[in-house]
């Protein structure tokens, strides 16, 4: 199975297809639910033990160069 990365886009998609909302999600990351706004809005990769989590969440690689601005 390809690793598959997630950078902005891809958490908005998957976030769409998954049914869990940015409250839910900065809930299971431990993070304010504006982070989770600034992560989809492209404005800063998550933090890397932030990423590690949501890589485990999402199945995905959440490297912080594929995080779309």
């Amino acid at each position: 199975m390809p690793i598959v990365s997630i950078g902005s886009r891809a958490l908005r998609e998957w976030l769409r297809t998954s049914g869990v909302k940015p409250r839910d999600l900065a809930a299971l990351c431990g993070v304010n639910v504006s982070t989770v706004y600034g992560w989809l809005r492209g404005d800063r990769p998550p933090a890397r033990r932030t990423a590690s989590g949501l890589s485990t969440l999402t199945g995905r690689s959440v490297p912080a160069d594929s995080w779309d601005r």
